[in-house]
C-alpha cells in the first residue's frame, strides 16, 4: 500500500499535488541528504510567489541531491515537454541569482515523462548549465523508495493506508483531531519545557535508545508529536521527514533497514531488535507507561502543568471556568481530557470498559499492583474479589490481551495501567460494598510494620536473609495509596460514600494510632496519603506532636543507613506535598516547626 509512480501520476490532476509537490520535494532531501545548508522550497499559498521553485546547496552529493548549488522547477502540468522547455528557457535567460555554469538545473514532474532522457541529452548538449536533471513519476518513486518515513507519509496523504506504520505527522493529526476543539501543542507540551528540551537535544545529537515514560505510551508518543509540531520552520520539516511510529515487525525492518535514517517509535510487544537499529545509525524512542518498570536511561514525562494547562484551554476557546476544570483533567491524564471533550467519546472507550463483564476488573483497579509471588497478595485480591485466584487471574489474563488493557502483567508481578484513566472509566461499577473491602484491606495493608525494623540498623539492608519481610508487597501498599488519591481527586462513585469520603476513612483508620515504626514503614507512601487526605493527615501528625512527641523524635534519631532511605523523610515529603496548596500550606508549616521544635529540644 506503498505509492507508486502510477500513484504519483494519478495524483498529479488533483488541487492538492500543486501545494504539496514543494513539500514532498523538501522532505525527501530532509530524508536522504541530511547536511543540506539550504533547502527551500515554497509549499502550499507559496508556490504562487515568483522566482525559483526551490534552490538547494549541499556539500556532497548524493543519489538525488548534486553536489553545491541546484535550483529547482516543480510543475504539475501535462503539457511534457512543453513545459519544462518553458521554464527552462525563462531560468536559462534570467537565472535570478544563479550562476547556471555553477548550478544544476532539475524539473521535477509527478507525471510520467517517457522521452525524458532525450529532452535532459539536448538540454545538456547546449552547455548553458552545470548539468540537467528531470526527475518524473517513475525518479521520484525510486527515491521515495529510499526514504521510508517521507514514504509513508506521502502514501497516506493521497489515500492509501501503509501496513503497520504511521509517520509522526499523521499520528498527532489523528490524536489531536480526536477532540473538539483539537487539543494543540502548547497544551500537550504546558509545563513541560525541560523534557521538551531534552527530546530535541537528543534527536539532534548521535544516535541513541531512549524510553520516554508518560502516563499512556499514547502520550508520551503524542508528546513527541507535540515537541516537533512547535518547532519552527526548517527544523521542524527535518524532524518530520524522519519521525515513524511502527507496530509490525516487517514495518520495524522496512524502516531499519532503508537508506535513509529515522528517528523510530515501535510499538511492538519485543522490542529487543532497537540497539541493533541504533548501530544502524537511527535514533529510537521507545514510549511506556507508567506502569512499566523503569531504568536510568528512562526519561520521566511529568504531568502537564495545571496553570499552562490552563493557559493553553484558554486559547483554545473555553471559558476560564472551563479551562480550569479541563487543566485538572490535563494534569492527572491527557486521554482523561481527550475523553470529556471527544467529539465521539464512544470512538475513545475502551472495549473493556465497555463490557457488563468489567466488574471483574474491580478489585484490580482498587489493589493498582500486587505480586502474585506474595502469599499476602494473593489473599488481598482474593479479600477483594471474593473469589479464588486462579479465577480472578484466568479472567484478568483474558483481558490483558486487549488493546489498550487497564491491567499488565510482567512475570509475577501485575500492575493497572493508566491509572487516572482506568479509574474514570471504572469507578462507577465500584459498589459500595466494593469500597468496606477495600478499606478493611487498605487498612490492614498500609499499618503493617515493616520487621526489618526490629533488626538492627547496620543489619537491615539484610532483613530478607534473617527472614524480616513485610506480608504484603511494596506494589501493593503503593497501589492502594494510589488508589486513595484518585477516589479523591476524580471520585466517580456512584454509591453512598464519595471518593474524598473514602480516602479520609481509610487514611482516617490508618493513623488512629501511630508509633514511628509505622511511620517508617509508610516511607514511600506518605506523600500518596498526604495528598489522598490531606486533613487527616495533618490531623495525626497534629495529635502526636502534641501527645505522642516521642514518635518523632525516635523517627528522626534513628542514625542514616547506607543502604536505606532515612525513616523520617516520609513525613517530610508528605508535608512538603500538601504544602503546595495555598488551603494547606499554613497549617503544614507549622507542623514543620513544631516538629522541628521537638526535635532540637533538649
Amino acid at each position: 500500500m506503498l505509492a507508486k509512480g502510477t500513484d504519483l501520476d494519478l495524483w498529479a490532476e488533483t488541487l492538492e499535488a500543486r501545494s504539496q509537490l514543494p513539500r514532498l520535494v523538501r522532505r525527501l532531501i530532509y530524508s536522504t541528504n541530511g547536511d543540506v545548508l539550504e533547502n527551500d522550497f515554497r509549499a502550499d499559498e507559496g508556490v504562487g510567489v515568483p522566482g525559483w521553485d526551490g534552490k538547494v546547496l549541499a556539500p556532497s552529493a548524493s543519489e538525488f541531491v548534486p553536489e553545491g548549488d541546484s535550483r529547482w522547477e516543480l510543475s504539475t502540468s501535462d503539457d511534457l515537454p512543453g513545459n519544462a522547455t518553458e521554464n527552462y528557457r525563462k531560468r536559462s535567460e534570467e537565472p535570478l541569482g544563479a550562476n547556471p555554469a555553477e548550478a544544476t538545473f532539475l524539473y521535477v514532474t509527478p507525471r510520467r515523462w517517457g522521452t525524458k532522457d532525450d529532452w535532459i541529452s539536448r538540454r545538456r548538449a547546449e552547455g548553458v548549465w552545470k548539468d540537467v536533471r528531470v526527475y518524473d513519476a517513475d525518479r521520484l518513486e525510486a527515491w521515495l523508495e529510499r526514504a521510508p518515513v517521507v514514504h509513508i507519509w506521502f502514501s497516506r496523504l493521497i489515500n492509501l493506508l501503509p501496513e503497520g506504520a504511521k509517520d509522526l505527522e499523521t499520528y498527532w493529526t489523528e490524536w489531536s483531531q480526536m477532540t473538539s476543539p483539537p487539543l494543540t501543542p502548547d497544551l500537550a507540551t504546558a509545563g513541560r519545557v525541560e523534557a521538551s528540551e531534552k527530546l530535541l537535544a537528543w534527536a539532534s545529537t548521535a544516535p541513541e535508545l531512549l524510553t520516554l515514560r508518560a502516563e499512556t505510551e499514547k502520550e508520551a508518543i503524542a508528546f513527541v508529536g507535540a515537541v516537533i509540531h512547535s518547532v519552527e520552520g526548517d527544523d521542524r520539516e527535518k524532524l518530520l521527514a524522519r519521525a515513524v511510529i511502527v507496530d509490525t515487525e516487517a514495518a520495524w525492518e522496512h524502516v531499519v533497514y532503508g537508506r535513509a535514517l529515522a528517528v523510530i517509535i515501535p510499538q511492538l510487544p519485543n522490542r529487543d531488535s532497537a540497539p541493533s537499529a541504533v548501530r544502524r545509525g537511527h535514533h529510537v524512542l521507545i514510549p511506556i507507561g507508567r506502569d512499566h518498570p523503569t531504568d536510568h536511561r528512562t526519561q520521566d514525562l511529568p504531568p502537564v502543568s495545571r496553570e499552562a494547562a490552563r493557559i493553553a484551554l484558554q486559547t483554545m476557546g473555553f471559558s476560564e471556568t472551563q479551562a480550569g476544570e479541563l487543566a485538572e483533567l490535563a494534569w492527572r491524564g491527557l486521554q482523561i481530557l481527550q475523553r470529556k471533550i471527544a467529539v465521539s467519546p464512544a470512538l475513545l472507550t475502551p472495549r473493556w470498559a465497555q463490557s457488563p463483564t468489567n466488574r471483574i476488573l474491580v478489585p484490580a483497579v482498587l489493589a493498582g499492583a500486587w505480586d502474585e509471588a506474595r502469599p499476602g497478595d494473593v489473599s488481598a485480591l482474593e479479600h477483594l474479589s471474593r473469589i479464588k485466584y486462579e479465577d480472578l487471574r484466568r479472567a484478568l489474563l483474558e483481558i490483558a490481551d486487549q488493546p489498550d488493557a487497564p491491567i499488565r502483567h510482567i512475570g509475577t508481578r501485575w500492575f493497572a495501567a493508566a491509572r487516572a484513566d482506568s479509574w474514570s472509566l471504572l469507578a462507577r461499577s465500584v459498589e459500595d460494598q466494593d469500597l468496606s473491602r477495600f478499606h478493611d484491606l487498605a487498612v490492614e495493608v498500609l499499618r503493617e510494620r515493616d520487621p526489618k525494623y526490629e533488626l538492627p540498623i547496620d543489619q537491615r539492608f539484610a532483613a530478607a536473609v534473617h527472614g524480616k519481610v513485610p506480608e504484603h508487597s511494596q506494589e501493593l501498599r503503593k497501589g492502594i495509596a494510589e488508589t486513595l488519591g484518585l477516589m479523591a481527586a476524580l471520585s466517580g462513585l456512584t454509591g453512598q460514600l464519595s471518593g474524598e469520603q473514602c480516602a479520609d476513612w481509610v487514611v482516617r483508620d490508618v493513623f488512629e494510632t501511630t508509633d514511628w515504626q509505622l511511620l517508617a514503614s509508610l516511607t514511600q507512601q506518605l506523600s500518596l496519603l498526604a495528598e489522598a487526605s490531606p486533613e487527616e493527615f495533618m490531623s495525626a501528625l497534629e495529635r502526636d506532636v502534641n501527645d505522642h512527641a516521642a514518635v518523632f523524635t525516635e523517627l528522626f534519631r534513628e542514625e542514616k543507613s547506607l543502604f536505606a532511605v532515612e525513616p523520617g523523610i516520609g513525613v517530610l515529603w508528605g508535608l512538603e506535598t500538601i504544602a503546595w496548596s495555598r488551603d494547606h500550606l499554613p497549617r503544614a508549616t507549622m507542623l514543620l516547626a513544631a516538629i522541628n521544635e521537638l526535635l532540637e529540644a533538649p
